[in-house]
């Protein structure tokens, strides 16, 4: 629950499409007789729920990941280890989440190491069509304001390849880690069928991977 995920110019926030995105995870887990569990935070763990069974247990979990308060720092590290140390039993872990940093290789690989992870970032809408319009932000770790006016070209195009450069090194980290990557740009309009499109061809190509072995 990062700070960023309440963030977004596309028809959801990166949070909003989140919970879309896991709702149909739910339903297909619910389907399959599959466990769901938990764990959510910013700076500190705000909910651990056990796997369990049954759509009553998934709509739980769904609530707490659309009703618990964004937090205030990025506590990604803590959660991966908390996933690494409490969940015993090999898991297909989901990591709903924006870009992954450097610092969190190590404890990414911890996690592969023990579970299936997959890292499920919602895409927002401004990292790949930016609305041409005057954008009002601040920089990064300081309470500079800044101003990109997104309707010139060139400025449009530094602010695109910035954008990319940090995709690359995202799924760079992702990578070294050992962790699968799953990109969902959320759509200008609400679509949810074209959200979840990336999650059901990675899931489909999972599939087919598993039953080849």
């Amino acid at each position: 629950l990062a700070p960023e995920l309440g963030e977004g110019f596309g028809a959801w926030s990166m949070r909003q499409a989140a919970v879309r995105l896991a709702a149909l995870l739910g339903l297909a887990a619910i389907d399959n007789q599959d466990r769901v569990g938990l764990i959510a935070g910013g700076e500190r763990v705000q909910r651990f729920v056990l796997p369990q069974k049954g759509g009553g247990h998934v709509l739980r979990c769904l609530r707490d990941c659309t009703e618990l308060p964004l937090g205030r720092a990025d506590g990604r590290a803590m959660l991966l280890a908390r996933a690494t140390e409490r969940v015993r039993r090999r898991a297909l872990v989901f990591v709903f989440s924006g870009l992954a940093e450097p610092a969190l290789e190590r404890p990414l690989r911890a996690c592969a190491r023990r579970h299936d992870t997959v890292w499920l970032r919602p895409v927002p809408r401004e990292s790949f069509d930016p609305p041409p319009c005057l954008l009002h932000a601040r920089a990064a770790g300081s309470d500079r304001p800044l101003r990109i006016d997104l309707g010139d070209a060139r400025v449009r195009a530094d602010w695109l390849a910035q954008q990319e450069a940090r995709a690359a090194l995202h799924r760079d980290v992702l990578g070294r880690a050992g962790v699968d990557a799953v990109d969902c740009p959320v759509p200008a309009t609400p679509d949810v069928e074209a959200l979840a499109r990336p999650l059901l061809r990675y899931v489909r190509r999972r599939a087919g991977l598993r039953g080849g072995r």
